[in-house]
């Protein structure tokens, strides 16, 4: 199965934080930042979810709580890619909103 991956369409030199993340008392100070770190990342750039931890102090396991908030709040979209001219999954894309 293929590795998760992050996509954003960012095409701006500064980032938008949507004030209800930041406010947000149900998701945690890493999560924010894990967030920010995502959408501050170039236009169009493929983050491997397995590289995260090359990024940061915080551990696999941390990061993966994190990100796994983001989805739950809906601050990430979740989307299955299949295999060419089939139905087998191949894996999941991640979308990074900036914009709620």
């Amino acid at each position: 199965m293929n590795t998760n991956v992050i996509k954003k369409a960012n095409e701006k030199d500064y980032v938008i934080v949507p004030y209800n993340l930041l406010v947000n008392p149900l998701i945690s100070a890493r999560a924010k930042g894990l967030y920010c770190y995502i959408i501050s990342l170039l236009p169009d750039k493929t983050l491997r979810l397995s590289d995260l931890p090359s990024h940061f102090t915080e551990g696999r396991d941390a990061l993966q709580t994190a990100f796994k908030e983001l989805e739950k709040n809906n601050f990430i979209e979740k989307s299955p890619t299949y295999k060419k001219d089939t139905r087998q999954l191949n894996g999941w894309n991640f979308v990074v909103k900036e914009v709620l």
